[in-house]
């Protein structure tokens, strides 16, 4: 616990017992007029801490997969996974940048071109994802300008970001 949370009487779960136990001998003593309002302060603190919980659990599970991992291209999110080894850009962002939502005969063509290397779904990740070299290989033998500004993105806005990050 920092001081913070010491020091403030809505969170402080040492106070709370204290005041349940002056509440707990007060109602064996058959003082029930002090009792209650401490019993009813320290449970609606508890109600609130919960739902304080509740919603934080319920923010991080809805961005979570998101957050820190992800690049914008023209406003929409990319997610991008790495590690020493590895850069891993999820392929339905890729797809939806693009415009297009390749059935899954499509995805097993593109998975037999590029190779299992290029494009696979990790087991860390549990999406299917374009290696780096799998993203800049699919988005060339595409035509159009989408496309070719997608791969110009990536090179200049993400890889090379990560470049700088993993040489520091």
């Amino acid at each position: 616990m920092n001081p913070s949370e010491l020091s403030n009487p809505n969170t402080n779960l040492k106070l709370h017992f204290v005041l349940i136990g002056v509440a707990v001998i007060n109602i064996v003593y058959g003082v029930w007029f002090i009792s209650v309002p401490l019993l009813a302060w320290v449970l609606a603190r508890w109600v609130i801490m919960g739902v304080a919980a509740l919603k934080d659990s319920a923010a991080a599970r809805a961005i979570g997969d998101w957050n820190g991992r992800y690049f914008a291209y023209d406003d929409r999110q990319v997610r991008i996974y790495w590690d020493d080894r590895s850069t891993w850009v999820v392929a339905d962002d890729v797809f939806r940048a693009i415009d297009r939502l390749p059935d899954e005969k499509t995805r097993q063509r593109i998975a037999v071109r590029l190779g299992a290397a290029s494009f696979c779904t990790p087991e860390s990740i549990g999406k299917a994802c374009f290696s780096r070299q799998g993203v800049r290989d699919y988005l060339a033998g595409l035509d159009g300008e989408g496309p070719m500004k997608l791969g110009r993105w990536f090179e200049r806005e993400v890889f090379s970001n990560l470049d700088r990050l993993q040489a520091r």
